[in-house]
């Protein structure tokens, strides 16, 4: 596998990921109210979508921190990121010129490019990952 076909292949995991998050409600989510005093207000660590309902529970679990994390990367923000990772992707095609493999975004630079190796990293835990990739 190469670094292009890692990259789709996570995006493509991440995507489908969030639209199944998003699926039952919408896809933005916002921390409670309350989520800055959380021994103060009870559901502190709810964390709701666009229309107010809720997405997780606050059974003691998140903390208020947590839930302004997990709000933070809601679905639609993931598909964002998915669609900036897939735009990147097409920018960043190896063409061959000179008899050398080289990278069409950056044509000063072999293929993979830097830019595809950072890109990478996001997902260094994957068991596909080549450590290769790394600069």
């Amino acid at each position: 596998m190469d670094i292009a076909e890692f990259l789709a292949a996570r995006l493509d995991e991440d995507d489908a990921t969030a639209n199944a998050a998003a699926g039952r409600s919408s896809a933005e989510w916002h921390p409670s109210p309350y989520a800055d005093d959380p021994h103060e207000y009870p559901g502190s660590g709810e964390v709701l979508d666009a229309k107010g309902d809720v997405v997780i529970y606050d059974e003691g679990t998140p903390s208020g921190p947590e839930a302004k994390h997990i709000a933070r990367h809601d679905p639609a923000r993931v598909l964002r990121e998915v669609a900036a990772g897939r735009t990147i992707l097409r920018r960043h095609k190896p063409v061959r010129s000179s008899g050398k493999l080289q990278c069409e975004g950056c044509l000063t630079t072999f293929w993979p490019c830097p830019d595809l190796e950072d890109l990478a990293t996001i997902w260094s835990d994957h068991p596909d990952y080549d450590r290769g990739w790394e600069q």
